[in-house]
């Protein structure tokens, strides 16, 4: 209160009425609150966008990892079927690419500690899969078809796989929730902005309509007065 009255008195000092002078200092306190909303939203936007962008980075990183470990077993399967090695392409092809996959992962989960454990779990179940891939494939080569299938039929690759796409359903659905979220929060902020907008430009043309009238009221208002004075001084000199 006595900041408000000190900053009237400040713009009376200057030769305003304190009515030009409120409207004046009411303007300046708005356009400052919609600047503040402004900056606010903004800066939501921006944030929630790259969250969504991230989100969708994880998603696609997760899918592509998944899709080797698929690629991976297809080759070990048709290796072991045929016996031919040029079957083992995607399978050398995939574990290339494995390990860069998990590091991609792992490098936009740093911030997110539950996430961080799922990959764990995630990055173990991998490693025990294509260790698992790579002993039916060693003991076709060196002990024939039948030793590479009791270890299939062992069900440890099995039970690797379904963990695997477990973990990898877990980490995508925790992203997509997130994902959801930002562009829940992306939407609002485009409300906000909106609203914001054309009440801003409302209560701007308000502001200067009553504005306008003040200044001009003012103006008359000393017009008058300087005719009530040139008045008074003809008359003292006729007297």
């Amino acid at each position: 209160m006595h900041r408000k009255s000190a900053a009237l008195n400040k713009l009376g000092g200057l030769g305003l009425e304190k009515s030009l002078a409120f409207g004046l200092l009411a303007a300046v306190v708005f356009f400052v609150i919609s600047a503040a909303v402004a900056v606010y939203t903004t800066q939501t936007l921006r944030t929630s966008n790259e969250s969504v962008v991230k989100t969708h980075q994880v998603i696609v990183s997760i899918d592509l990892l998944l899709s080797d470990v698929q690629d991976a077993e297809t080759g070990q399967r048709g290796y072991l079927l045929t016996g031919n090695e040029q079957y083992l392409q995607p399978y050398q092809r995939a574990v290339a690419q494995i390990q860069s996959r998990l590091a991609r992962v792992e490098s936009l989960l740093t911030t997110d500690t539950a996430q961080s454990y799922r990959l764990e779990d995630l990055r173990n179940s991998v490693s025990s899969k294509l260790d698992e891939l790579d002993e039916t494939i060693r003991a076709y080569r060196t002990a024939g078809p039948a030793a590479a299938l009791a270890l299939v039929n062992t069900d440890r690759g099995k039970v690797d796989m379904d963990a695997i796409r477990t973990l990898v359903s877990q980490i995508r659905n925790a992203e997509t929730d997130v994902r959801s979220q930002r562009l829940a929060e992306m939407n609002k902020a485009y409300v906000v902005a909106f609203v914001t907008t054309i009440l801003s430009g409302l209560l701007g043309i308000v502001l200067t309509l009553v504005i306008g009238g003040l200044m001009r009221r003012a103006t008359l208002a000393r017009k008058n007065e300087q005719w009530q004075q040139e008045a008074q001084v003809g008359l003292g000199s006729v007297v």
